[in-house]
């Protein structure tokens, strides 16, 4: 059975592109995107919205929009994103250069590296650990 008759809300209920989304908030407005994507929020369709508008200033060369309230230079962050890098890991970037884990993350995302992934092992260990330590005290 085709797959557009066995499950036809698949095809109806697609999640939008950015690009997308932003151009019609920008030219119709809020009402019109939160009717077209009703089964998304509206927070993520303003973050769509938002991801959209960055994405398109990006390939038209135009250089990123910085919020006025960072407390980082650029050029902090592109030390975080090569601290990262030649670290392994955020937390140690974190350490190193006295960046919030939350700044360092932004970085990587704005710069489009990949954050490294994260040992689910060694974090359940480390807090075993940490339950262990603080039961005792």
């Amino acid at each position: 059975m085709p797959r557009g008759l066995a499950h036809p809300d698949e095809d109806i209920y697609v999640r939008p592109s950015a690009k997308l989304v932003a151009r019609v908030w920008d030219d119709c407005g809020e009402h019109a995107v939160l009717e077209r994507w009703f089964w998304l929020g509206k927070w993520t369709l303003q973050r769509l919205a938002v991801e959209g508008r960055a994405e398109a200033r990006k390939a038209m060369g135009a250089a990123p929009i910085r919020g006025y309230h960072r407390s980082t230079t650029p050029e902090q962050e592109a030390q975080a994103v090569a601290a990262v890098l030649r670290l392994g890991t955020i937390d140690a970037a974190c350490a190193a250069l006295g960046l919030h884990y939350t700044t360092v993350r932004r970085a990587l995302t704005e710069a489009g590296v990949q954050p490294p992934r994260v040992d689910r092992r060694a974090v359940a260990l480390r807090s075993a650990a940490t339950r262990r330590a603080r039961r005792a005290a």
